[in-house]
């Protein structure tokens, strides 16, 4: 249970009807996005790669994702990109992203690129006022990488979820 009066820094990822948090822990940097590269793949959220500090980066479009599965809508067309540095992941899930960046050795084998809304900012949100899952329903909704939620103005909703697990579900073509 936090204590009252603790905040924490989180990403949020601002949609017409509904926000998504995102803890800024789970991500190491951000940068703009210049030119994408297509590629054939079979997941369409994994399907881009940009030129990242000399190496060939791979893009998993969040963006994307959060828009078909919430059937919500930005209003920005302009897009950015958090870089996650797999050393600083989670092991299980490094392990699983060291997995699928080895079966393609052109792309970089240390980072991995999160194609987000340009709809976004750094907030400092109290932690008293995060709603996280209620027991009966914890480990299933973690699973699906959601870990809590905020009501933030009439009408409005804000889901937490946890970055490197979408990731992974993403990767298995699991929704969120």
């Amino acid at each position: 249970m936090p204590i009252e009066g603790e905040a924490g820094d989180f990403l949020v990822l601002n949609y017409r009807d509904k926000d998504f948090l995102i803890s800024r822990k789970q991500f190491s940097a951000s940068a703009s996005i210049e030119e994408v590269t297509s590629l054939r793949s079979r997941n369409p959220y994994f399907c881009q790669y940009t030129d990242y500090n000399e190496e060939k980066m791979l893009l998993c479009d969040l963006n994307r994702f959060l828009m078909d599965k919430y059937e919500t809508r930005e209003d920005s067309e302009s897009q950015v990109c958090l870089i996650i540095r797999l050393e600083d992941t989670f092991p299980p899930y490094e392990k699983i992203l060291r997995k699928v960046l080895g079966q393609n050795k052109r792309f970089s084998q240390e980072v991995i690129g999160i194609i987000i809304s340009s709809q976004a900012e750094i907030q400092q949100l109290p932690l008293e006022e995060m709603n996280l899952n209620p027991p009966g329903v914890d480990s299933l909704l973690q699973d699906h990488a959601l870990l809590g939620s905020r009501f933030v103005e009439e009408g409005k909703i804000q889901f937490f979820i946890h970055l490197q697990k979408c990731l992974i579900n993403i990767l298995r073509g699991k929704s969120l």
